[in-house]
């Protein structure tokens, strides 16, 4: 009978992670992380109130992802070969340098991030679970590059049995093929890469693969939005007409002035 107990035991504590369950030691890595980081960033902004020279640079890697690199990287370790392993590999993955801080025109091959991303690549993006984290990798081509993340979301698209893992990685091409219009990248004088004006076109089909493939996913409620913005909210298009509130109360349409000039101030809180 104990022997049995301590069998299931062990097996429930390697089906854990594999099954998308608590993560107690990574969500502890993570926590004390994110605490270093909002205590390094606190002192640094005292200093700039004060007006006093901040001992940081920001051209210099912050102090707790220099210290925690290890840690992720030793835990990764740890579970090679196993679905836990993925949580540590993409945050060496989003967690190094971006090449626009660096100055560098290409991403280096030799990194912690782009040797996790391959390990990635090879290990796990069969991976059912990796599913949560391809939205936001997608914004680590500042770090490995978009051609590394286009293996990675190519491999998932072709390995992975989840509707969702697929999804998200059909989402993350498109993504990437229409977001350099708007976000600046190394490579050129004015600091922003060139790419092929016929990426739009792509990425819009590539969103439209996506509400077509895998309707009712949570990529595709994301690929809506970004048809409309390519359709309609291009520089040179026609601004589509809306409702406001003025200051007396009275409702207005963007319509009713049309033909004079309009300034339009957007503001909030993000």
């Amino acid at each position: 009978m104990r022997r049995r107990r301590w069998l299931t035991a062990t097996l429930v504590g390697l089906l854990l992670p594999a099954a998308g369950w608590a993560d107690e030691e990574f969500d502890k890595l993570s926590q004390e992380f994110e605490a270093a980081q909002t205590k390094f960033w606190d002192e640094f902004k005292a200093q700039q109130e004060k007006g006093e020279k901040p001992a940081f640079n920001m051209n210099e890697e912050p102090a707790p992802v220099r210290e925690f690199r290890p840690r992720f990287k030793a835990l990764a370790e740890k579970r090679a070969g196993t679905p836990a392993a993925v949580a540590p590999l993409v945050w060496l993955v989003e967690n190094e340098r971006p090449m626009m801080l660096t100055g560098a025109t290409e991403p280096a091959k030799d990194s912690d991030a782009a040797r996790a991303l391959q390990t990635i690549i090879d290990n796990h993006a069969a991976e059912e679970s990796i599913a949560e984290h391809l939205e936001s990798l997608r914004y680590a081509k500042y770090t490995v590059g978009e051609a590394a993340l286009r293996r990675l979301f190519d491999a998932v698209k072709a390995r992975n049995p989840s509707p969702e893992a697929k999804a998200w990685a059909t989402f993350s091409i498109a993504a990437m093929l229409y977001e350099p219009f708007m976000f600046e990248m190394p490579g050129d004088a004015e600091g922003g890469a060139k790419r092929d004006p016929k990426d739009r076109d792509r990425a819009i089909e590539t969103f439209r693969t996506v509400l077509k493939d895998f309707p009712g996913t949570k990529a595709a409620a994301q690929a809506e939005p970004y048809i409309y913005e390519i359709e309609k909210l291009q520089v040179g298009m026609q601004a589509p007409d809306f409702e406001g509130t003025d200051l007396a109360g009275k409702t207005i349409k963007l319509s009713d002035f049309r033909g004079k000039v309009i300034v339009l101030d957007f503001w909030g809180f993000w």
